[in-house]
């Protein structure tokens, strides 16, 4: 009997590590870059661990949570999964993090572009997979909540789940006030935050409350002159064109190509860099190409955010290729 009672502890154990894993992963995972999938690497989430503190706690004054309760609680727990796939995975395919004020207006449109183009047997496979991913997401939640609230009523373990789930928080909450870094790497962002985040972009674009205002336009008196005759090109490097210089994989392949296009150029071509975050050497080139400030500005418009690294890779892109009297700029 005493070697059963053992095995029977160390499987609930082994039960509750497994949940409280699950559970922590639910909130904590992120994306594989650049794809729709998923991992987790160890972070931790600190609504997981308030959440286990508030049961602790709960229970200690009110006794083990009712199932309609932990029913709730699951429903609630897959809405934060859902928030935070959608978090992580919307500014790996598409670049930018998801605004419902704008986003959810083409969601219709793009539910019936799919039904035109795509297979009858791939939209029932789409439809199904959307009631039933979630339906067995809450069955595993449910199942790992249960088997926290069953170890709560022992004591041992109650205790042992209070004081691990009150450090993860004293933790989290010492570093936001003390070292960011520690933050950033131990601990997942805030679900909740997003949500919140996503609750009032709703309520400004929908009422305007909150919203800057565009100053006076700035005077548009540049004559472009020194350029007047140019060929002007544009070129657009994305997230997923820097790639090609960032990892060998890809620059490796790429490098006698470009090595080959730089020699075919090489004789025609002076090579000119605008860059607004270096105003000494953007002076040094306008003076040389006899183009001014203005002009350049008006030429070559850098949005804030993008990177400094992707500015500067740019910026070394840019060529004058003098021809004959006929110039062309690329930016």
């Amino acid at each position: 009997m005493a070697e059963l009672s053992n095995r029977d502890e160390r499987w609930r154990w082994a039960a509750l590590v497994a949940a409280l894993v699950l559970l922590d992963a639910s909130l904590a995972f992120g994306n594989l870059w650049p794809t729709p999938a998923i991992r987790w690497t160890g972070a931790l989430s600190v609504e997981f661990a308030f959440c286990v503190l508030a049961m602790a706690l709960a229970h200690h004054r009110f006794g083990a949570p009712s199932r309609r309760a932990l029913a709730w609680l699951g429903t609630v727990w897959v809405v934060l999964v859902v928030g935070r796939y959608a978090d992580v995975t919307a500014p790996a395919l598409y670049g930018r993090p998801i605004n419902l004020f704008w986003d959810l207006r083409h969601v219709s449109a793009v539910a019936a572009m799919l039904v035109r183009v795509a297979k009858w047997w791939l939209v029932l496979l789409i439809i199904g997979a959307a009631i039933l991913i979630p339906f067995l997401l809450y069955v595993l939640l449910r199942w790992a909540l249960g088997q926290v609230s069953n170890a709560m009523n022992r004591p041992r373990q109650r205790l042992v789940l209070g004081l691990m789930s009150g450090l993860v928080v004293v933790l989290f909450v010492a570093g936001r006030f003390g070292s960011g870094a520690f933050v950033a790497h131990a601990f997942s962002t805030l679900v909740t935050q997003s949500y919140a985040r996503q609750a009032r972009l709703l309520v400004t674009e929908a009422t305007g409350h909150g919203q800057t205002s565009l100053g006076a336009q700035p005077p548009m008196d540049a004559s472009l002159a020194n350029v007047f005759g140019a060929d002007v090109f544009l070129i657009f490097i994305e997230s997923y064109g820097a790639v090609s210089w960032d990892r060998p994989s890809f620059a490796k392949p790429l490098a006698a190509d470009r090595a080959r296009f730089d020699a075919i150029l090489a004789p025609t071509v002076t090579r000119l860099a605008f860059s607004l975050r270096d105003p000494a050497k953007d002076r040094s080139n306008r003076r040389k190409h006899g183009v001014s400030f203005e002009e350049a500005r008006t030429a070559v418009t850098m949005t804030s955010s993008a990177s400094s690294r992707l500015a500067k890779r740019a910026g070394r892109s840019a060529r004058s290729t003098r021809n004959g009297g006929r110039d062309e700029k690329g930016v």
